[in-house]
């Protein structure tokens, strides 16, 4: 039997304030069901089992909502330069979070670089431009998900190995293998797309479980070592882990046609603790992949902005625990790297101006702008006021002159801006960004 408003009890109902004019969502057993039908519980799925765990799960997002409207009332005087939302993950606690995506290192140490060709030189810092965006530049493929499995660290090493490879062969390194059929990038470059599952599989016989975690680099070097650089493409060794929650057996294909001649390497150290060293990596190599602590609260409903850890993150190896990719780098006012989810709702709300159909779809909201236009649209209706505009500048004044770094995650396209996060840059080595980074060399 459902669960209703009638059966909760009445302090879970009632918002301990009401949340500003931006929110959309309220406090309410209806807003939390609007937000379950937009995000289907996957990672949070067990908690829904019983009437009591439902209970349970509305009192959590009711709380994470009240720190999320707090945390964006700051934002909106220009006290903080990064909003949150109420996203997939927000019926989970901050330790429950962390338990369900997040795994440890197994090792503080880091390897000697497996780089097995010399290495070009590289610019210096100040030669490298202001900004850069490696996903605009057709880097990697769409973003990708991990799941139920601490699989992060072969996402991360492979966003390092396709960066690589990708960008070789889009800069002069000639077609990409006839086996690849991902397009990258706004000019939609053909591209490949390795095996996150073959990578997990593979890599020490298996033993990086998704309850144990692993290190990118031996990601990168079982690629190079057990069949010579060859990898699957994703389409011929799908990725199961996230939703079985466990590794398959290593069986990479055989076919020609589904494997790739990467010529890949090895692997490069960059300088542990130095962004000058990872800036001057990244503009040289393209993708790095890096390991940072995500245990914050803040990172887990980060939305959009330049993210400075609010609860103070650790930057020292025993501290990582996330396996992500910098993809570029800049100051300022961030902007999406890659494309944005489409926007919530039923299609049919948008471009239909007619009220009453509107008003009986599930999911439509009818608008009135300030010059009294009405219309349909799949969102909260925007305030559009003056006070709005007012909140976006000092939120954007916020962030001014701050240096930031484009960060890729593997917890799909609707977390953070669109799958990516902007980074704290140049703030004494935030969450450990350039700690444990290392970038994959293709001959």
């Amino acid at each position: 039997m459902p669960v209703t408003a009638e059966m909760l009890p009445a302090i879970l109902l009632t918002p301990a304030f009401s949340p500003s004019s931006s929110s959309e969502y309220d406090a309410s057993w209806q807003s939390f069901e609007q937000w379950r039908q937009r995000f289907p519980p996957s990672a949070s799925a067990p908690f829904y089992a019983t009437e009591d765990g439902v209970a349970a799960r509305f009192q959590v997002w009711s709380s994470n909502l009240q720190v999320v409207t707090a945390h964006n009332a700051k934002a909106d005087q220009g006290l903080s330069t990064y909003r949150m939302a109420m996203n997939r993950l927000a019926d989970l606690t901050n330790d429950e979070n962390r338990t369900l995506w997040l795994q440890p290192k197994r090792s503080a140490h880091r390897r000697r670089g497996g780089s097995l060709s010399p290495v070009e030189p590289v610019p210096a810092p100040a030669l490298a431009p202001a900004s850069k965006n490696w996903i605009a530049s057709g880097a990697l493929p769409s973003i990708k998900d991990q799941g139920q499995c601490g699989s992060c660290w072969a996402f991360s090493a492979v966003a390092a190995m396709e960066g690589a490879y990708n960008l070789k062969h889009q800069q002069g390194g000639g077609a990409v293998s006839k086996s690849c059929n991902s397009t990258c990038g706004p000019s939609k470059a053909p591209c490949c797309s390795f095996s996150e599952q073959e990578v997990a599989d593979c890599t020490n016989k298996g033993k990086d479980t998704c309850d144990l975690g692993g290190e990118m680099h031996d990601g990168v070097m079982d690629v190079v070592q057990r069949l010579g650089g060859k990898v699957a493409v994703e389409s011929a060794y799908p990725y199961v882990s996230g939703t079985t929650k466990k590794l398959t057996a290593c069986k990479p294909p055989t076919q020609a046609d589904e494997l790739v001649e990467t010529g890949l390497a090895g692997y490069v150290n960059v300088t542990s603790g130095d962004e000058a060293a990872l800036l001057v990596a990244s503009a040289a190599h393209g993708v790095i992949s890096v390991g940072i602590d995500a245990s914050s609260f803040g990172f887990q409903l980060y939305s959009s902005g330049v993210y400075v850890d609010d609860e103070g993150c650790g930057n020292n190896s025993s501290s990582l625990d996330h396996g992500v990719a910098v993809v570029g780098w800049g100051s300022g006012v961030p902007t999406p790297p890659g494309p944005l989810p489409p926007p919530p709702g039923p299609s049919n709300c948008e471009y239909n101006f007619k009220k009453a159909e509107c008003q009986g779809e599930k999911g439509c909201h009818w608008c009135t702008d300030k010059t009294g236009f009405s219309y349909c649209f799949n969102e909260q209706c925007p305030s559009g006021g003056s006070g709005a505009a007012a909140s976006d500048r000092r939120w954007h004044e916020a962030m001014q002159g701050k240096d930031f770094w484009y960060v890729r995650n593997s917890w799909a396209i609707d977390w953070g801006m669109g799958g990516y996060i902007a980074m704290a840059r140049n703030r004494d080595n935030m969450c450990g960004i350039a700690t444990d980074a290392i970038y994959a060399v293709v001959q």
